[in-house]
């Protein structure tokens, strides 16, 4: 009884898995006869099943116990006497098992290029095949193999060479490419615009000018034209070289006669530009080309461009990059990219450029710190925007990120930067707008009119506005009085601090390191200063509190005027606290010194002893009674109120 036919599908290999190791067998291979649809006699090896869109086999139901049948000499006939010649019967048999149903490997390093199917190639045919296709070693083996049959070099075989050295990545190949065009002219054979074209191809990825300069000679001299592609190629290789200056040349001189320049070209030239920071250059290209409608700028370039733009600080080709990415949706600016762009923003005043930022961040999910909101402020000072300013303070405790005194800082220099009590005065009306608006108003930017008015030495108008806080609906916080006591320190008024002090233990805030300082400077511009050093001390006992240099030289300056002991002991502290005291010596040393050469030359001069000792003791007076005048010599600095 003849075997049944089975349809040979997934379902079926699935149910029996022993099917497969029976194809992968010599045996069950040599019992299939391969199909040749290309005749019609093909149709005589087409097994008697039902038609499916499956492959249909007659294979014998598979017996475990059976060991496959040995490979036979030769295949069993065909049932249909219209069978093909014997010259189309092909054994399907590898001795290598079932390596033929393998899966191609496409790894470069195994497989240097793709062999393609289709008709075979012979002579040197097959080696220009594999010089386009940039196949090595096979190129070599296969003009080495054609030159040993017989085959005598000539122009031809040279130019596929070459071609596949011009084909091979990077410059790695320029030796040899101009070292087989040497062999050419040793062989009398001159090279053609082919053999030049190929060279101009493999220098596109040298920056050997030398070479590609006297390439270019030669052509001229041989009467050779370069092509369109070949011009692309010969700025290519200028790029790559770092001569742009002489790449943009050819570009616009091409430009100008209407010649084609290639948008690979341009986008290269780019490149170029924003890798040595001419983000300006770079920014002019791109949008002429898009002004023009060359081309709707690819993604890679306007990440350039961005990229560019955001670290050389220019505005324009940040705003244009950013704008072109989000509005077309080309790509997702990183982090980086987004505080990048919000520190341009901040540098010339782009809100638009620095409210698209936010959104972006918003949109993510960013997590805000303090310096992106001090970017965003700055930006809207810069564009003298300041009720959006004092706006921004209360979106940062919205989304709890507290205003600190340098992130403020920013508005309190631009409020004091014309030294006018008038511009003050003007953005505290901003304030009160805001206030009958019903817009709440942060506690920071009354701070920052308190802390103008204290730059400029208005302590007075400092005060009113502290005293206006309540009608606020707010509380003065520690920046508050740290302001206050400030401008007390700067000039001398220790009853005003000590009113500041009781106002903040009433309302119990505790005082901060930048408070101890400011009490112990008002109380060292006075008569006794004992108070400053029990200040000092209690600061030390805190613990957390570390005093400045600057404290201490506040303090062994005013004990050297009053001729205190405890000089010596301020000078040790702040040599065991690593702060240098030469200097300090040294200068109260130089300034006695002038002081007694002022005192000689007054005497050469004639001056009376009664009337100078009078003048000194007046002015010894006036400087024991004046805090103006012992804060000036102490800081070495005049005040303003």
């Amino acid at each position: 009884m003849a075997p049944r036919h089975h349809i040979v599908d997934g379902l079926y290999r699935c149910l029996c898995p022993q099917f497969n190791n029976l194809l992968a067998s010599k045996s069950a291979v040599a019992q299939f006869r391969p199909r040749n649809l290309s005749t019609p006699t093909s149709v005589g090896y087409l097994p008697a099943t039902r038609s499916t869109h499956q492959s249909v086999y007659s294979v014998p139901e598979p017996i475990p116990q059976t060991p496959p049948p040995e490979p036979r000499d030769t295949l069993p006939p065909a049932e249909d006497t219209n069978e093909a010649p014997s010259a189309l019967r092909i054994r399907m048999v590898n001795s290598l098992g079932a390596s033929w149903n393998k899966p191609i490997n496409f790894d470069r390093k195994q497989r240097p290029f793709i062999r393609r199917s289709g008709p075979t190639l012979h002579g040197i045919e097959k080696v220009k095949d594999l010089a386009h296709r940039g196949a090595f070693p096979e190129v070599f083996d296969e003009a080495r193999a054609l030159v040993d049959r017989g085959y005598k070099p000539d122009r031809e075989l040279y130019a596929a060479l070459i071609c596949a050295c011009s084909n091979f990545p990077g410059c790695l190949m320029q030796d040899l490419g101009f070292g087989l065009v040497n062999e050419m002219k040793g062989r009398d054979i001159q090279p053609n615009t082919e053999i030049y074209h190929h060279l101009l191809k493999l220098l596109a990825t040298s920056p050997d000018y030398l070479k590609r300069t006297e390439l270019l000679k030669e052509m001229k001299d041989s009467w050779q034209t370069v092509s369109d592609d070949g011009w692309q190629w010969v700025i290519a290789g200028y790029l790559m070289g770092g001569n742009l200056e002489l790449a943009l040349g050819i570009i616009g001189e091409r430009r100008e006669k209407g010649l084609v320049v290639h948008q690979s070209t341009y986008e290269h030239a780019i490149y170029r530009l924003c890798a040595v920071g001419e983000a300006e250059e770079a920014l002019r290209i791109a949008k002429m080309l898009d002004d023009e409608g060359f081309w709707k700028v690819p993604a890679k370039v306007v990440y350039d461009l961005l990229v560019v733009g955001t670290k050389q600080m220019h505005l324009n080709c940040t705003m244009w990059s950013w704008f072109q990415a989000n509005d077309r949706q080309l790509f997702n600016p990183d982090d980086g990219l987004c505080i990048l762009a919000l520190n341009v923003a901040a540098r010339y005043g782009g809100a638009k450029l620095a409210t698209d930022v936010f959104r972006v961040l918003v949109n993510r999910k960013f997590q805000y710190e303090e310096h992106h909101f001090a970017a965003l402020l700055e930006t809207y000072l810069v564009a003298d925007n300041l009720p959006t300013a004092f706006s921004i303070l209360n979106i940062m405790e919205s989304a709890n990120v507290s205003p600190k005194p340098h992130t403020t800082r920013s508005i309190v220099n631009k409020l004091s930067q014309n030294n006018s009590p008038q511009d003050i005065e003007a953005a505290y009306k901003i304030l009160l707008a805001q206030r009958k608006s019903g817009i709440p108003v942060h506690i920071a930017a009354l701070n920052t009119i308190i802390a103008a008015f204290v730059r400029i030495s208005d302590v007075k108008s400092a005060f009113n506005v502290y005293k206006e806080i309540p009608d606020f609906d707010l509380r003065p916080d520690l920046q508050t009085f740290n302001w206050l006591l400030q401008g007390a320190a700067e000039q001398g008024r220790k009853k005003f601090a000590m009113w500041v002090v009781a106002e903040m233990q009433e309302m119990g805030i505790m005082p901060g390191e930048e408070t101890y300082e400011s009490l112990v400077l008002v109380c060292a511009a006075q008569e006794v200063i004992n108070d400053a050093f029990a200040y000092l001390e209690e600061m030390e006992n805190k613990g957390r509190f570390k005093p400045s240099a600057r404290l201490y030289k506040a303090l062994a300056v005013r004990c050297w005027e009053l001729n205190d002991w405890r000089f010596e002991e301020v000078v040790k502290e702040m040599e065991s606290r690593e702060y240098s005291a030469e200097g300090i010596v040294e200068m109260l040393r130089q300034r006695e010194a002038e002081e007694q050469a002022a005192t000689g030359a007054q005497e050469v001069q004639g001056v009376g002893v009664a009337e100078d000792e009078g003048e000194k003791g007046e002015e010894g007076k006036g400087l024991l009674n004046d805090p103006s005048k012992k804060v000036e010599k102490q800081f070495g600095r005049k005040l303003r109120w």
